[in-house]
């Protein structure tokens, strides 16, 4: 397939391109800078959270290292929330490319989202309708709901991660991962699942999905994030949440039926 993506500018992002440009040929990539989490968060002791963001970088530079620029010689760098400028939109036309990929971009919104309907697809880290909005594999860890972290592979709308579901899966976690592993895993599994998406598009075109069911679950917001979650998580892991979890796996993750290809 011929694709275009949006996305950010980390290492995570990255390899997302990269991971997708081994299969299919990727004709353009936007870069939309990211928010400042820090920045935004409420409360005190923004030492944690700068702490914890920091941790997240190495993490990404132990599991992507290799990644330092996305393999595509077509690359637009907007500032944040510009991936829905006029810019980006004749940027995205001038390609015309078969689908439209996101990962990591604010909300898609008219005149993008009705341009190409039906194939802008979104790579949501965070099992939906469970975790929806901003950091939705943070908030299980800080909730001790491990088997609520994955990666949802959707139609986007202009809804807060409200398309219909084309794909879930969760990672292969051990019992001594950190929440930096988890959430580089997390990435690998999901971008997994897009690829496996689009090879069955690629014969029939992107299907429908399954719709979300209305009124499940809960919504973060980026003013949600504060130190006081960044250490409820760390006192989850160091109190053996991971081990728990892995002990009952099958039994946890059936109170949270994912979609898979071929399951609708």
């Amino acid at each position: 397939m011929k694709l275009a993506i949006l996305t950010s500018r980390s290492l995570r992002h990255f390899f997302f391109v990269n991971s997708i440009a081994r299969h299919h040929e990727v004709m353009g990539v936007v870069r939309e800078v990211k928010r400042d989490l820090v920045a935004e968060a409420k409360g005190d002791r923004p030492h944690v959270l700068a702490e914890h963001l920091a941790e997240r970088d190495e993490a990404e530079r132990r599991y992507f290292a290799e990644h330092l620029e996305p393999a595509c010689s077509d690359v637009l760098d907007v500032g944040v929330g510009g991936s829905n400028s006029p810019l980006v939109y004749d940027f995205l036309v001038a390609h015309d490319p078969d689908a439209v990929l996101l990962f990591g971009t604010s909300i898609i919104e008219p005149p993008i989202l009705s341009r190409f309907e039906g194939r802008i697809i979104n790579m949501h880290l965070g099992l939906s309708p469970y975790y929806r909005g901003v950091a939705t594999n943070f908030w299980p860890l800080v909730n001790g709901e491990p088997e609520c972290v994955g990666a949802t592979i959707h139609h986007a709308t202009s809804k807060v991660d409200a398309g219909s579901m084309l794909n879930q899966l969760r990672p292969e976690l051990a019992a001594s991962d950190r929440a930096h592993d988890i959430g580089c895993k997390a990435i690998i599994a999901g971008v997994d699942g897009l690829l496996a998406v689009l090879r069955v598009s690629e014969q029939r075109g992107f299907d429908r999905g399954r719709p979300q069911p209305p009124g499940r679950g809960v919504v973060f917001r980026r003013r949600d994030f504060s130190a006081e979650a960044v250490l409820q998580l760390r006192a989850n892991l160091d109190a053996g949440m991971l081990p728990a979890y892995l002990e009952k796996k099958a039994e946890r993750d059936a109170r949270y039926p994912l979609v898979t290809l071929g399951a609708r």
